[in-house]
Order: structure tokens, then C-alpha cells, then sequence
């Protein structure tokens, strides 16, 4: 009842879950955060392409973290499924609608700081052609059920997709631990890097610390 009061546009029959201290992190602005955060304990920034882990031997320790791409670094005997997501950008520039909240549902929706800016995600492919984001397909598998939730969505214009590879490994939990004297890797957050990034990142850093991957637990270098 508190959701049909609070958005009257959302589809009654689906029913919903208020969640008052809920909240949406902007992804580029908490990872900006972070930085200077780091920057003011003395971290430096430096970046570069590399081809490969031999062109950083000079340094005392390689943490590979590069999502989907990991593995173009590493050869490891670890089964892993990349996963395709498309969202579409909808305007709102020449209507009323406001989101007062954020939904999350089989489908998302995610109003942009501006509130000119309606983001619908996302899908999951796990059989795609290429990389890049393709309008058709963004539509495809999102706009259906995207108005079936928010029925007013079909009268938004569409600014366009983006698309994104989620790297998943086998047990549902990303992996991190040492494989070789100075290197290091940690991966396969999938859809939830927002979740377990600090919980594996403090671990990370203590065993780097202590050069020991003994501080990871166990789930985490369940293949190490």
C-alpha cells in the first residue's frame, strides 16, 4: 500500500517491498571517493596499458583485477561464464514523471542525479557476439518487462544502452588468492562487486601485507 501511494504509475499487481532506508550508489562518484581516499593515505595513480604480467616484474607485487578480462593475464584452470547486461536510458525531459524511489524487481529502474534521466536494466546474455551495446537487443530483453512494471515507460523517449560484461565463476563468489611468487589476483565478482569489494579487498590487503594468502578465507582461494 505505501508503494501505490508513494508511485501510483507502478503496476498494482506485481505488489512490492518498501524499503525506507534504502538507497542507490553512483557508481563513478563512491569510485572517485575511494580514490582520494586513497590518495590521502599516499597512493599514487599511474595509468598504462600493459600486454603482460612480464612487463611489471620490477614491481614487489601484481594484483590482477580486471574483471572479464582477467584471464587475457592468467592461466588458470578455472571455469568461468561471461555474462552480458544492456540497459536503455530513457529521457524525461518533456514530462511530469518523477521516481520518488528506486525499484528493483526482475527488472531495475534508476532515476540519475539530474531527474531528466530514467535508467532500465538489465539483462543477462550468456550467448552474445560481441561486446558492444546494441540498441536492438537492449530492447528486447528489457523493455517488455520493464513496461509490464512501469506501464508509462512506453511514452519516455529512449537516449540509448550501454553494456557491460559480468565475469562469473563457478560457487558464486568472487575468487582471490596467490599464483605466483608475486602475483596476485582477484575476480569474478559477477553482479555483485557493490557487495563483497571490501570484504575482499580487506583480506587482500592483509595478505599482501603478510605475504601469505592465509588471511583470505577459504571461499575466497577455494581454487588457490
Amino acid at each position: 500500500e505505501k508503494i501505490k501511494d508513494l508511485l501510483p504509475d507502478f503496476a498494482p499487481s506485481l505488489g512490492g517491498l518498501w524499503i525506507p532506508e534504502g538507497f542507490t550508489i553512483s557508481c563513478s562518484s563512491y569510485l572517485q571517493g575511494l580514490w582520494k581516499a586513497c590518495e590521502a593515505l599516499g597512493a599514487t595513480l599511474n595509468i598504462k596499458e600493459t600486454p603482460n604480467l612480464t612487463a611489471l616484474k620490477e614491481y614487489c607485487h601484481v594484483v590482477v583485477a580486471c574483471g572479464d578480462s582477467s584471464f587475457n593475464f592468467l592461466n588458470l584452470p578455472i571455469t568461468f561464464d561471461l555474462v552480458k547486461g544492456h540497459l536503455l536510458t530513457f529521457s524525461l525531459e518533456d514530462n511530469s514523471f518523477s521516481l520518488p524511489f528506486n525499484i528493483v524487481g526482475k527488472k531495475y529502474f534508476v532515476m540519475d542525479t539530474t531527474g531528466k534521466k530514467l535508467h532500465l536494466g538489465a539483462s543477462f546474455e550468456r550467448n552474445f557476439d560481441s561486446k558492444e551495446p546494441s540498441l536492438e537487443i537492449a530492447k528486447t530483453l528489457n523493455l517488455e518487462e520493464g513496461i509490464k512494471m512501469l506501464p508509462c515507460l512506453k511514452d519516455f523517449p529512449i537516449l540509448g544502452c550501454k553494456a557491460g560484461i559480468r565475469l562469473m565463476i563457478s560457487g558464486r563468489l568472487p575468487i582471490a588468492g596467490k599464483v605466483a611468487p608475486k602475483t596476485w589476483v582477484i575476480t569474478g565478482f559477477g553482479a555483485k562487486g557493490l557487495l563483497y569489494h571490501s570484504w575482499c579487498a580487506k583480506q587482500l590487503a592483509h595478505s599482501l601485507i603478510n605475504d601469505s594468502p592465509d588471511f583470505l578465507e577459504s571461499p575466497l582461494r577455494r581454487f588457490f
